[in-house]
């Protein structure tokens, strides 16, 4: 009885096994190196005011209802120019 093209396909088969844990691996490792991609609070937070606005829950202004994608960006905004004002006032008084 010769049995070659079983140990063939057999041998085969353990490869291709060992490929896909080693593929797994990989794949595994190259997600935990990646960010999460899933929606941010203030992201949320804005398709719920949108969702309210649209419904006529809330009678606000587009402005404030897309708030939560702006504000965060101004607040970083202020905090740089309030910090290179210090600085600069600092500099000036710290002249030798």
């Amino acid at each position: 009885m010769d049995t070659t093209p079983y140990r063939k396909r057999f041998t085969k088969t353990i490869k291709t096994g060992e490929e896909t844990k080693r593929k797994r691996k990989e794949t595994h490792n190259m997600s935990e190196s990646k960010s999460s991609g899933g929606i941010s609070f203030c992201g949320l937070l804005t398709i719920v005011f949108i969702v309210l606005k649209l419904t006529n829950v809330i009678a606000w202004s587009w402005l404030w209802v897309l708030a939560p994608l702006w504000l965060p960006l101004a607040i970083c905004l202020g905090i740089a120019a309030a910090a290179a004002i210090s600085l600069g006032v600092i500099s000036l008084f710290d002249k030798k």
